[in-house]
C-alpha cells in the first residue's frame, strides 16, 4: 500500500521538477536569443547608418568643392574608386537654365549625359526639384528606393539602357558668392544595402560566432527623410 502512495508523489515530484525546469530554461534562452537578435539588428542598423552618412558626405564635399564638369566628374569617380562607393550617377540641376550636367556610371565606365538625354531619364530626376526645394544649404535630402532606367551611350550602341534600384541624395548648390543656382543629386545603388544585410548574414559577420541556415532574415524600407548637417 505505501509502494503504491509513494508511487503517485514520485512521478507528480519528478513533473513537476520537470515543468520547472523546462519554464526556466525556455526563459532563460529566450532572453539569450532576444538579446542576440537586438545586437545583430543594432549593428546593422549602424553599419547602413554609417553606408548613408558617407554618402552625405560625399555629397556636401562636392557641392562644396566642384565648379565645373571636369571638377563634378573627378571628385564622382574619385569617390567611386577610393571608398568603393557604388554611385550610379550625379548630376547639377540648374535652377534658371538648361544646361544641366549629368553622369552616369555602369561598372568602371562613366559616360555625360547630355541635356537632350536627361529627359529619357526613367524617371527624369527633374521631378524631385520641389522636394529638393524645401532643403536650406546644408541640408540633404534622402529618397525612397527608386527604380530608374538612365540611358547609358556607348559608340558601339549609342542607344543603350541600364536599369537600376538607386536612392538620391539632393543637397541645394551656392555659387562662390554664396547664390543658390541650382541642386546636386547623388545616387546610390541599393545594393550596396543588399551587401551589408548579406554580410552580417554570412560566415564574414563581423558578429559570426556560429554557422546560421541560409534563409532569408531581412527586409528593409526606406522612407523619404531629410538629414541636416551644420
Amino acid at each position: 500500500m505505501m509502494l503504491f502512495t509513494l508511487i503517485p508523489s514520485v512521478m507528480a515530484i519528478l513533473i513537476a521538477t520537470v515543468y520547472i525546469a523546462y519554464l526556466t530554461s525556455s526563459h532563460f534562452l529566450n532572453q539569450a536569443l532576444e538579446r542576440s537578435s537586438r545586437i545583430h539588428i543594432r549593428a546593422v542598423a549602424h553599419e547602413i547608418e554609417g553606408l548613408f552618412a558617407r554618402c552625405v558626405r560625399d555629397l556636401l564635399f562636392i557641392s562644396r568643392n566642384s565648379s565645373g564638369g571636369d571638377e563634378l566628374r573627378k571628385s564622382y569617380t574619385d569617390f567611386m574608386q577610393l571608398e568603393g562607393m557604388d554611385y550610379r550617377e550625379i548630376g547639377f540641376i540648374w535652377q534658371n537654365d538648361s544646361s544641366h550636367l549629368y553622369f552616369v556610371a555602369w561598372g568602371n565606365e562613366v559616360v555625360q549625359l547630355q541635356p537632350p538625354l536627361i529627359s529619357n531619364m526613367n524617371p527624369d530626376p527633374r521631378v524631385y526639384l520641389e522636394d529638393l526645394a524645401r532643403c536650406k544649404p546644408g541640408e540633404v535630402w534622402v529618397s525612397p528606393m527608386v527604380e530608374v532606367a538612365h540611358p547609358f551611350p556607348q559608340p558601339s550602341n549609342p542607344n543603350q539602357r541600364i536599369r537600376s534600384t538607386v536612392i538620391y541624395f539632393g543637397t541645394p548648390y551656392l555659387a562662390e558668392n554664396g547664390e543658390q543656382t541650382g541642386f546636386l543629386l547623388l545616387s546610390m545603388d541599393a545594393r550596396m544595402i543588399r551587401n551589408v544585410l548579406s554580410l552580417y548574414n554570412s560566415n564574414q559577420s563581423p558578429l559570426w560566432a556560429f554557422p546560421r541556415t541560409p534563409e532569408i532574415r531581412f527586409s528593409s524600407r526606406i522612407f523619404l527623410m531629410t538629414i541636416s548637417f551644420e
